[in-house]
Parts: structure tokens; C-alpha cells; sequence
């Protein structure tokens, strides 16, 4: 067998993690952690409440210690019920004498049929953290994009309207995960301000194939609201990002691997370039991690520019004292005539024909 010749492309080969989801920090370059009164150790609470149904679907992945007995299998569903009746009561009031808060996963189909549970929840000032329709709703990989936003959606949005509480986190049932289910979840985050945006797919040699929503990273009060997006194409992979700044300049914010100080940005990425095309709005600068790493750095923000990567960097717009770094080597930037100053006409008078 012949490995083909990008077999060993990988966008993400570098130190740390191998995603986009947040940069990555070292521990033993991180500041220490002081907890309050000088405490040691800081100490969550999740407690989870599941709902096993007795009538199952088969749909998807079947969850551990589910029921596997012939229907109806009151063996395992008395015993898996047992906490939602009996066992969640005693833990709570646990945590109540010692005065803990804690965050409590649900199921919605518990929250439906177990209302008293929901009010103690309630009651108690916990937080309630979303997980998942029911025990039948396993997040898997053999789950359809489509199928898995439908279950994130309802299983929120039931949470929401019983509890009357935001309800921002989430926490997959018997521990299922795939890869596009942070993407999903993110999507559904429910947060303001909302965003809407439209993708076209223009180009028929690289038609857009699938679109998502990204978190924008940024030190805390540095912007307004923000959003991000990855749309995948046959042969390229874009990034969009959108701020609206809420401190003085300065402060950078970062989608993906790109980290900038510009209101807008555009980045294609294509599998024989790290960065093929970069447009900034409002901005100085754009840069990303890593020894292939490109750092593009104009003297003071502009208007709008745009760079492409080719054999040549050319730059379109206001790119004067430009600066070009690719993998630690500065590389020539040539302006395009286009978007080279023209030389003024005053003075010079022509006749209409030479028109």
C-alpha cells in the first residue's frame, strides 16, 4: 500500500492540543491559581440525573449499565429509577446541611416527569446543566449532524422552559462525545447577542461543504460580542470573524489559529499553504502559532487590505511599510498596482478625444 502524499498533513501537528477550540497554555507557564482563604484544593459538585427509559428505540449506541433484560425489564429500570425517587433526595439534603452549591446534569425527560425534582434544583439555588433527552439518546458518531442538533435543541430548550433557568452548560449523556459535538453545542449556546449570517456557495471548482460557528477568544472586556466561523470548501477551509471592540486599541482577539486586532478578518487555509489568503477590516495585523506560523504587520490599523499567499505576496489596499514573517523568515511583499497610488492629473488639460 502507497500512503499518498499528504498523508502526513496535518493542520493541527504541533505542541499542545490538537484542535482550534482554545490556545493552548502550559501548565508550568500558567500563573498559580489562588483559591479563596488560601484553600488548597477547589472542589466541584456534578451530580448526575439520568432517565433510562422502560421502552427503548435501539436507536444509536446503547448506554452502559442500560437495559438489557427481555422487555419490560423492571429489574434494571426500578433500579436505575431509583435515584430520580429516592437517591437524589438524600444527596441533596447532604449538600444542603454542609451548605454546597452544586450543578445538577438532567435529562429533560426527567425534568418532564419528575417535576419535584426540578423544584428542588430550584430550591436550592443549583445550577442545572443540560444532559441530554434521556438515556436512550446516546451522542455518538453514528449519529447525522442533523439528528444530534435536534436532540441538543430539545433537550435545552425543555430545561429552559421548566426551570426558568439559562441553562449554558452541557453535559453529554454516558459520556458520549464526537468530534462535531462541541460545534453543535456551541451553536445552541442560546446566548446574546444573536447572530445571523448567510454563506453562498459561488464557486463551483470549491463548493462550500459544511459551515460552522466558532468561540471567539479574548481577554475578558475586551469586546463587545464576537462571532466566528469555519466554512469547509472541496479544496479550502475558511475563517470568518466579526468583533465589535469594547476597550481602547490594543486588545487582540483570536478564531481558530488567527489572532488579530481587526473588526473583521478573513483566512483560507488550502492543503498545500498553511495560509493562502488573508483580508483584514479596521486592523494592524493578523498572525498564528507554530514554526510554519505567518505574522503580517502593517505600521497602524487601515481601512482594509488583503494579502494572497501565492508564489509572490502581493498585497491589495492600504499596505504601505508592510511586514511579511513566514515560519521566522521575512519574506518581500509586492503592492498591487492596482492599489498602488495614482499619480495626480491636476493641471493637465485633455481634449475629449483622447478619451
Amino acid at each position: 500500500m502507497v500512503l499518498p502524499a499528504n498523508y502526513f498533513d496535518y493542520p493541527f501537528r504541533r505542541p499542545g492540543m490538537d484542535h482550534d477550540r482554545y490556545a493552548y497554555s502550559s501548565l508550568f507557564k500558567r500563573k498559580s491559581v489562588q483559591w479563596p482563604n488560601e484553600a488548597r484544593i477547589a472542589l466541584w459538585v456534578l451530580p448526575t440525573l439520568e432517565f433510562f427509559p422502560l421502552e427503548t428505540t435501539s436507536m444509536g449506541v446503547k448506554p452502559a449499565g442500560g437495559l438489557d433484560r427481555p422487555f419490560p425489564d423492571y429489574w434494571n429500570y426500578t433500579l436505575r429509577d431509583y435515584g430520580n425517587r429516592v437517591g437524589f433526595a438524600r444527596i441533596f439534603r447532604a449538600l444542603e446541611a454542609r451548605r454546597l452549591k452544586a450543578s445538577i446534569a438532567m435529562s429533560s425527560r426527567l425534568a418532564e416527569r419528575y417535576p419535584h425534582v426540578l423544584h428542588e434544583v430550584n430550591r436550592l439555588a443549583f445550577e442545572l446543566v443540560a444532559h441530554g433527552i434521556d438515556m436512550d439518546h446516546i451522542h455518538a458518531s453514528g449519529i447525522s449532524r442533523e439528528v444530534e442538533r435536534e436532540w441538543v435543541e430539545r433537550s435545552l430548550s425543555t430545561l429552559r422552559k421548566l426551570s426558568g433557568q439559562p441553562v449554558k452548560g452541557w453535559y453529554s449523556p454516558a459520556y458520549g462525545r464526537i468530534d462535531r459535538a462541541t460545534t453543535v453545542r456551541v451553536g445552541h449556546g442560546g446566548g446574546t447577542p444573536f447572530w445571523m449570517m448567510s454563506v453562498f456557495d459561488l464557486n463551483p471548482q470549491n463548493v462550500v461543504t459544511d459551515v460552522e460557528c466558532l468561540p471567539v477568544w479574548a481577554e475578558a472586556g475586551t469586546t463587545a460580542h464576537a462571532t466566528g466561523l469555519r466554512i469547509t470548501r472541496a479544496g479550502s477551509v475558511d475563517y470568518a470573524l466579526f468583533v465589535e471592540p469594547a476597550a481602547a486599541r490594543g486588545a487582540t482577539w483570536r478564531v481558530g489559529e488567527f489572532e488579530t486586532d481587526a473588526r473583521a478578518l478573513f483566512c483560507r487555509v488550502t492543503g498545500d499553504r498553511p495560509v493562502a489568503r488573508v483580508a483584514l477590516v479596521d486592523g494592524s495585523f493578523v498572525r498564528t502559532p507554530g514554526r510554519r506560523g505567518i505574522q503580517f504587520v502593517l505600521p497602524r490599523a487601515v481601512p482594509a487590505v488583503h494579502v494572497d499567499f501565492g508564489a509572490d505576496a502581493r498585497v491589495a489596499g492600504a499596505a504601505q511599510g508592510a511586514r511579511l514573517v513566514v515560519g521566522g523568515h521575512e519574506q518581500p511583499v509586492a503592492t498591487d498596482r492596482r492599489s498602488a497610488p495614482r499619480e495626480s492629473n491636476r493641471g493637465v488639460r485633455r481634449d475629449r478625444r483622447d478619451f
